[in-house]
């Protein structure tokens, strides 16, 4: 049978159907064991024939958890350049034509190329931080999840083009001797006797080259996974710092020395044709269409309005892979409460009510805690302690995370000083960037309506969230709130997904949920009644926050409905509809 075809969008739920789906377009996959990347079949046979679907449906009845890889060369008619880390992806985008296909990987990136006929051999390290896999190789594919827990993404750069396009493989490129090539120092895995040393080396090379601290960490990192008894991160961290400080004590900061600014701007710079065709993998939904990977969200509300119970509810939704509200959870990804405020004995009675059913971690960081365990609390103000809680996020490999909040985090902050503000915002950038989403728990001003301090805080953020009382709210409500939005960075089509809505946390069999509805509801029923009670228009709208020429509306469009007369009476057939 001729090959049809590959459409990822034809993909089912499942692995299964996934492998099923690549084998029926003339790719060769193998099992390989959830966690790692060693197969659970010998799988030479499959360099040269291609599993049947009873071969493949047979693994999953084995090993319904397992992910899948793709066997490289001649007989999937694909060949790999797989670049694992910063310097490796900047070789590649320099000396590697464009292709149809990439695939996201936590460090880097798969770019894939037509073989067409001729064979490809493997190669370790054609430049530092890239390999070839060829015939006799295999890569882990989507919708295959990563040891680390990250998922692998296939991203088509070229709008009408995917694996019936791929460019053809550059051979020259593996007996090439590039500028990279010739200067780069032996990065074989060596034995435990040779580890220290060869580290040493590695890093005392690549910082004389001009590598920033970062990237000098990322390669030295890399090899030593490729260790046969590799040590431990904080090891190699603390190997690279010392060679970075005698660097340092003879040649003055490190960081300081980067490339040229000229340099990095010709770097990064493309035409926009280029641009538009950059493999840029779209960012995930934790909650559709506002909650997304890569992003800064301020919520902001009164004291004693909700605020913490609305952010771990937010995080309880994002860890057990469920929606909150109306908003539709895509996404799991593992989270952390860092919790400023309250005493660990209301903390700890606010959890014990959440579902314990998980399917991703979800962190707690306590402020009592710390002081429980002989610490200061931390301050967000100095930056060592900022750094400390990046390096963190990354170790856990937590990508979403709430700050509750601000103003017990940043203690000494002047508040109305966008400048005492700017090495936060700058670190949340930073967070942004290393691809975690923060969410800034705040108090707002006087007026209710917008956070607390200077407009600034709002400059950089992606999403702005108001969290306000309803019209009709009784104390007796307990958690009941108004979510409304008053920054919203959506795609123009899930705009009318980021209306404001009332939730209000119920108790059902000793455990919290949500019941949220529309607001309008609630504050055209309130507005009505008010008008009928002659409340002047000034009035309801400082209580609702609807404008009066709005109020006014709602009264015409009222008597227009026959739900209310002209003198400003509600009329039975009001409450009939359900007050909507």
């Amino acid at each position: 049978m001729t090959p049809q075809p590959l459409d990822e969008d034809l993909f089912g739920d499942t692995l299964l159907d996934a492998a099923l789906e690549y084998i029926e377009h003339g790719k060769s996959i193998i099992p390989i064991r959830n966690g790692t990347k060693k197969p659970l079949i010998k799988w030479e046979k499959y360099q040269t024939e291609i599993a049947t679907p009873d071969e493949v449906s047979g693994w999953f009845k084995l090993w319904p958890d397992a992910q899948i890889a793709l066997v490289t060369g001649l007989i999937s008619k694909s060949a790999v350049i797989d670049g694992d880390s910063k310097i490796g992806n900047r070789w590649m985008k320099k000396n590697l034509p464009r292709t149809s296909v990439y695939q996201k990987t936590p460090k880097g990136y798969h770019a894939i190329y037509a073989t067409n006929g001729q064979p490809v051999k493997n190669k370790v390290r054609i430049s530092d931080g890239v390999d070839v896999r060829g015939d006799g190789g295999y890569i882990l594919i989507a919708p295959s999840r990563h040891p680390s827990g990250a998922m692998y993404e296939l991203i088509y750069p070229i709008e009408g083009e995917g694996w019936d396009e791929l460019a053809e493989f550059p051979y020259e490129i593996l007996n090439s001797n590039t500028e990279d090539n010739q200067s780069s120092v032996t990065l074989d895995p060596v034995s435990t006797g040779r580890r220290n040393d060869t580290l040493a080396q590695i890093a005392g090379k690549y910082i004389g080259n001009g590598m920033n601290s970062d990237e000098v960490l990322d390669l030295c990192l890399g090899w030593n996974m490729r260790c046969p008894e590799p040590q431990t991160e904080k090891d190699v961290e603390a190997t690279v710092n010392s060679i970075i400080k005698i660097h340092e004590e003879n040649n003055g900061p490190l960081d300081s020395k980067n490339t040229p600014k000229i340099e990095i701007l010709s770097d990064v710079s493309m035409g926009i044709d280029e641009f538009r065709t950059l493999p840029i993998p779209e960012r995930k939904s934790y909650l559709h269409p506002w909650l997304k990977e890569e992003s800064v969200v301020l919520i902001a509300g009164e004291r004693g309005i909700g605020k913490s119970n609305c952010a771990l509810g937010i995080l309880d939704a994002v860890t057990r892979g469920i929606g909150f509200g109306p908003w539709e959870n895509q996404c799991i990804t593992p989270c952390l409460y860092f919790d400023a405020e309250m005493p660990r004995g209301e903390l700890q009675e606010r959890i014990t009510k959440m579902s314990v059913e998980r399917q991703t971690p979800l962190h707690i960081l306590s402020s009592g805690q710390f002081t429980a365990n002989g610490y200061s609390a931390p301050n967000l103000m100095d930056e060592e302690w900022r750094d400390a809680f990046r390096a963190f996020l990354k170790e856990a490999g937590v990508k979403l995370w709430v700050l509750d909040n601000l103003a017990s985090a940043a203690a000494g902050r002047d508040e109305i000083s966008k400048k005492d503000y700017d090495p936060l915002n700058q670190w949340f950038l930073t967070l942004r960037h290393d691809g975690i989403t923060t969410i800034v728990m705040a108090h707002t001003g006087y007026d209710k309506t917008h956070v607390r301090g200077s407009s600034g805080q709002e400059d950089n953020v992606n999403m702005s969230i108001v969290l306000q009382k309803p019209p009709d709210y009784n104390e007796l409500d307990g958690c009941r709130f108004n979510l409304k939005f008053t920054k919203k960075r959506v795609d123009t089509k899930d705009l009318h997904l980021c209306a404001e809505y009332e939730f209000k946390m119920v108790e059902r069999r000793g455990l919290f949920t949500w019941e949220y509805r529309s607001a309008a509801t609630t504050k055209i029923k309130y507005i009505l009644e008010a008008i009928e009670s002659k409340i002047p228009y000034k009035e309801i709208s400082l209580e609702t926050g609807v404008t009066m020429s709005r109020i006014s509306q709602i009264k015409s469009d009222a008597i227009n409905k026959g739900w209310m007369t002209a003198g400003g009476k509600i009329r039975q057939g009001f409450y009939a509809t359900g007050g909507v």
